[in-house]
Order: C-alpha cells, then sequence, then structure tokens
C-alpha cells in the first residue's frame, strides 16, 4: 500500500505542516489502519454477539475488464429497540474461483465464521435470482429471497 507516499495523500494532509505534524510513512500507514480495521470489526462482533438471528445479503460483480470478481456480504439485523442495522462482514475476491452455489456457500460461511456467526443464525438470504444464489441458500439451508432492486 502506497497511500502515505502518494502525492495526493501528501497533499490532503499539506495544512498539517503549520501544525508540525507529519504524516506516517507506507509502512506506518498500513499498521494503524490494519489496527483500526481490526477494532472496528471488534466491536462489530460485540454487537452481533447479542443477535439471535440475522438475514444475509451478498452480490458478486465483475470489474469492466472482466479480469476480477468480487463478492460483499453484509447481515442485517434489529437491535432491542427496533433499529436496522447491517455489517458489512465480508468483501472477498473470488480469484479464479466461479460464481457457482459451493462458492458462494463456502465464502458466506467463512464471513459468518469470522465474525462469529453461524449459518444456523441466518434466517434469510435476500440476493438476486441467478441459480448459484438460489442454490447457496439451499446449502446453507437458509430461506432464499430473490432482490430486483
Amino acid at each position: 500500500m502506497k497511500v502515505a507516499s502518494a502525492n495526493t495523500f501528501n497533499y490532503l494532509v499539506s495544512f498539517t505542516t503549520s501544525f508540525n505534524i507529519k504524516p506516517p510513512n507506507s509502512k506506518k500507514f498500513t499498521k494503524l489502519l490494519q489496527e483500526y480495521i481490526e477494532d472496528i470489526k471488534q466491536l462489530q462482533m460485540a454487537i452481533l454477539k447479542d443477535c439471535e438471528d440475522v438475514s444475509m445479503t451478498t452480490d458478486i460483480w465483475t470489474t469492466k475488464n472482466c479480469r476480477n470478481s468480487y463478492m460483499a456480504t453484509f447481515v442485517h439485523f434489529l437491535t432491542e429497540d427496533f433499529q436496522k442495522k447491517k455489517i458489512l462482514i465480508g468483501f472477498s475476491s473470488l480469484g479464479n474461483l466461479g460464481h457457482d452455489g459451493n462458492t458462494i456457500k463456502n465464502i458466506s460461511e467463512q464471513c459468518l465464521s469470522n465474525f462469529g456467526l453461524i449459518s444456523n443464525q441466518v434466517i434469510t438470504f435476500v440476493a438476486d435470482d441467478s441459480s448459484a444464489n438460489i442454490k447457496a441458500a439451499f446449502l446453507l439451508g437458509v430461506q432464499w429471497y430473490e432482490y430486483s432492486g
């Protein structure tokens, strides 16, 4: 990651020179970013540990050059005072994996596991009507609902 050494990054933080603050180097910035991400994940896991049930949504898309595919996985739930919440539990590069039901199921289970959840807690699986999503929901043992928005 070369964000901290990029000219645009240095330009964005140039106002800090009047306060004698020097932007961190790329190694330090990467470490700080990873620590921040882990802190956020721990906060999210603390919230999710009280959830009995969640709904899950996934979406897969391919880059314009068709070389890379990515899958985003969210869980949705209600708090005790009925506020709707959603948490991104996974953003995965599919690499050379196909967009088949087994792949979606396996990545979904890994994302759930990474946040201390199990597929038994998923009461609905909302995705578009591709046969791969329908199969993934079946393999997870979850009710599938079509989203065509």
